[in-house]
């Protein structure tokens, strides 16, 4: 099958600590390898492959939004790749930045699917493509080779340094740090959703017996964050 994006380079910058500036271009190259490495090893087969093709379908003429036009309550519109819902009449923020524009259910009226989406996996996506995307970042190669990005004296024009060798390694162990505990969290969620016999109709079973790969146990040699 061909294998559909369940994030979006906007998503992955807004449910990471990136910050709203973060260059996201590298992340639609990542996408679909970090994608289908967690999905596959890690969610299982079945699961993966029901989330992708469970997504809803955006209805047809959403446009993109528009700076001269007002919106009313659930009505769409596109920004940056994602479909955003107005949540108010007469809506005329930017959904970048505004509380008044939640992102379009990405599983349609699933709502088990939804809350796993929403409360677990696009924070765990996101965080995993922001620290493999962060030396791509923070390094450019050019005319002379590879560069730090950098102004004048180490320091570019609104005075931050580029991190160290020993800073970049911080930020993606504290990264890795949170990517194990949303998964330990999402798998603790689908446990307690089996075991209470709950109304779900995602194969969760899929998951939690994946060959123990989602699990990011301290002495499991495969962990669910980052290699350095």
């Amino acid at each position: 099958m061909a294998n559909k994006a369940l994030i979006t380079p906007f998503e992955a910058v807004k449910y990471s600590p990136a910050g709203r500036d973060y260059p996201s271009a590298t992340m639609c190259v990542l996408i679909p390898q970090i994608e289908q490495e967690f999905g596959y090893e890690c969610l299982g087969k079945e699961m993966y492959e029901w989330l992708q093709d469970n997504l809803a379908t955006v209805p047809a003429g959403v446009e993109e939004w528009s700076c001269e036009r007002a919106y009313d309550e659930g009505d769409l519109a596109i920004r940056n790749g994602c479909t955003m819902v107005s949540l108010t009449d007469a809506n005329i923020d930017d959904p970048v930045s505004s509380e008044n524009w939640e992102a379009y259910k990405r599983f349609g009226d699933n709502d088990c699917a939804n809350e796993m989406w929403e409360d677990y996996l696009r924070g765990i996506l996101a965080n995993k493509l922001f620290s493999t995307s962060l030396t791509y970042a923070t390094l450019r190669t050019g005319a002379g080779g590879l560069v730090v990005l950098a102004g004048t004296d180490g320091f570019n024009s609104q005075g931050f340094k580029s991190a160290s060798k020993t800073e970049m390694h911080d930020m993606k162990t504290a990264l890795n740090a949170d990517v194990d505990r949303m998964v330990r969290n999402m798998l603790r969620w689908a446990k307690a959703k089996t075991d209470s016999g709950a109304t779900c109709e995602v194969p969760l079973t899929s998951m939690l017996n994946c060959n123990g790969l989602c699990k990011p146990a301290s002495n499991s040699k495969r962990r669910w964050g980052f290699q350095y």
